[in-house]
């Protein structure tokens, strides 16, 4: 450490003399030489040019004065430090959450920002896919108009040939039943069904268009399920490994039924655009044939027992019956135009036809004849969905009143009523013996047939469940709501 020879302290700006080598304080030396230019310590002669400045790295800290180095002045020392240190830290931490807001809202903006140029471009996409699709349809119309026109072709009615295979399958659908096992091994007992829980969902099709409005099961492999949307796509989805197979986007409009063959690899599918769509599967699932037999939405379909035919009804109060392998028109039967046709099934033999409409009617026909044979009209509201039960006998209808109705048709007569659902019924579905019927509504219920009653209430759905389907054995249920969610429910997880 530097000294100065005069004082004896550190000094705070030193210099070096040439002559004696001593250290010296400036401002002391050059005091010192005004009177007498010689060294105040050797006594030789000395000039302030003689003295060089002396560099160092760290100006020494001079020591407090005496009157610092008291407690109570150390104490407000410490606490002016203190002070100081507090309020820096304070305008930091004001600093830094100002900071933070200030990204927070940066990263908002760039996330809404993302959401809407991602809705945009599917948007985009999907006018440009309409546009194409339209062009299309508009191409195919006018060459069908054009064909019919110079063809004049018309549905050629129930020929005798097939009004003979009508016959002879309800015959033997007829004896079948009478000797089949009416509860078969495997089939779910009405006490696993106080067990049913949810045990899958997945969230599918467009947010933008929400809402799922129809499902069917492969009946081939339960683990594939179609399900239609308001987003006019169909897809089909592997439950298993939860992932989607394919997306099936030739109709134009939602689609409001869906109906999977249960010999071939075949769906049909009715869409508020007016056509049946008819997908078949080689390598992969695509449009077999488009048929556009109605000028209304097509609002339900149904298979008959032999397989290649099926039958449609429309909001123009029109129903079809189409054979599906030719994609023809067998024979259309129009509305007088005062009612829609909103729900159509076969009688489990295939020779009868119930229809719904919009004016609380059930009707039930000898189809091929086109022959009103009964007329069911206890309902309050609209018809929504049928469905007979597999021995034949009873016929289940949901209305828009919220009631469910059972009705014996051995009498005619009303059976039994269903009504704490407080909302329009949207399906009703027996299972593939008649033991079991379950009903979508705001929930879905599952009821004992003969005995009437409720095994199961399932209200995971947060809104309105639109459509069900049965598993093997009613092992489970497969259903699908407005809220977007496919779910499924059993007593058992699902492998």
């Amino acid at each position: 450490m530097l000294t100065c020879a005069i004082s004896g302290e550190t000094p705070s700006e030193p210099v070096v003399s040439t002559k004696t080598g001593h250290i010296f304080e400036k401002r002391l030396i050059l005091k010192a030489l005004e009177g007498v230019p010689k060294c105040p310590v050797t006594d030789q002669d000395l000039s302030p040019a003689e003295l060089i400045p002396v560099q160092t790295l760290n100006k020494p800290v001079q020591p407090r004065p005496p009157s610092a180095t008291s407690i109570s002045s150390l104490l407000k020392i410490f606490q002016d430090e203190w002070d100081q240190l507090l309020l820096e830290s304070y305008k930091l931490k004001k600093h830094v959450s100002a900071i933070r807001q200030e990204l927070s809202h940066a990263l908002y903006q760039h996330d809404a920002a993302c959401r809407v140029i991602a809705r945009v471009t599917q948007e985009r996409d999907k006018a440009r896919s309409e546009l194409a699709e339209m062009k299309k349809n508009m191409k195919a119309a006018l060459d069908k108009s054009q064909a019919d026109e110079a063809m004049d072709v018309e549905p050629q009615g129930f020929s005798d040939e097939l009004v003979a295979k009508i016959k002879q399958k309800k015959d033997e659908l007829y004896k079948w039943r009478r000797s089949r096992n009416k509860k078969p091994a495997g089939l779910t007992t009405k006490q696993q069904f106080g067990q049913f829980k949810e045990v899958y969902t997945e969230t599918l099709h467009s947010p933008s268009e929400s809402g799922i409005l129809s499902v069917a099961l492969n009946p081939h492999d339960s683990d594939i399920v179609f399900t239609g949307g308001v987003d006019s796509q169909i897809l089909c989805w592997n439950r298993k490994k939860g992932k989607k197979v394919t997306s099936l986007t030739k109709h134009s409009k939602k689609i409001q039924v869906l109906r999977a063959h249960k010999e071939h690899p075949i769906l049909l599918s009715g869409s508020s655009d007016k056509t049946v769509g008819i997908w078949s599967k080689t390598d992969k699932w695509s449009l077999s044939h488009q048929m556009d037999c109605h000028s209304g939405a097509v609002v339900d379909i149904d298979l008959h027992p032999l397989s290649e035919y099926f039958v449609s009804s429309s909001d123009d109060g029109s129903w079809a019956f189409s054979n599906l392998i030719r994609g023809e028109v067998v024979q259309r039967v129009p509305s007088d135009g005062s009612l829609k046709l909103t729900a159509i099934r076969f009688h489990p033999d295939g020779q009868l036809m119930g229809t719904g409409d919009s004016n609380n009617d059930i009707k039930i026909w000898d189809f091929h004849k086109q022959t009103l044979i009964v007329t069911l009209d206890q309902s309050t509201g609209p018809i929504t969905s049928l469905s007979f039960s597999e021995n034949g006998y009873h016929l289940a209808a949901g209305s828009t009143d919220g009631h469910v109705r059972i009705y014996d048709l051995r009498k005619t007569s009303l059976l039994h009523t269903f009504d704490n659902f407080g909302g329009p019924i949207n399906k009703v579905c027996y299972d593939k013996t008649g033991q079991y019927l379950a009903a979508a509504a705001s929930s879905v219920q599952v009821f004992q047939s003969r005995y009437w009653n409720t095994l199961a209430s399932l209200t995971t759905h947060t809104k309105e469940v639109t459509d069900l389907a049965w598993g093997p054995n009613a092992n489970f249920l497969a259903t699908v709501s407005k809220d977007r969610s496919l779910k499924y429910f059993s007593f058992q997880d699902l492998e």
